[in-house]
């Protein structure tokens, strides 16, 4: 599988703001202004740049439904979900 360009640019954001958000004594100990700032400059923009390449990703490779062969409507994991409802159903009604 070959690693896309958006890909490549979604990992060095998230590894250049992960570097700076765990710099040693930045901030400095016991200074909540410099702490926000801090957040503000490193952590908010890691949020982001995580979710917006996963969403740019996700849209490079979609998901796709596996239909059974029998079941032509629904995924393999509905049906077997389905199944093993019906059996838990099956066992307590005997009781």
């Amino acid at each position: 599988m070959k690693i896309t360009k958006t890909e490549k640019i979604w990992l060095a954001a998230v590894i250049i703001f992960y570097i700076c958000y765990n710099l040693p004594f930045v901030p400095p100990y016991g200074l909540a202004k410099a702490t926000l700032i801090h957040a503000l400059i490193t952590l908010v923009p890691l949020w982001i740049a995580i979710y917006v390449g996963l969403v740019k990703v996700c849209r490079i490779y979609r998901i796709r439904d596996q239909k059974t062969p029998g079941d032509p409507g629904t995924s393999s994991l509905e049906s077997a979900g389905s199944k093993c409802n019906s059996d838990m159903k099956s066992d307590t009604s005997g009781k």
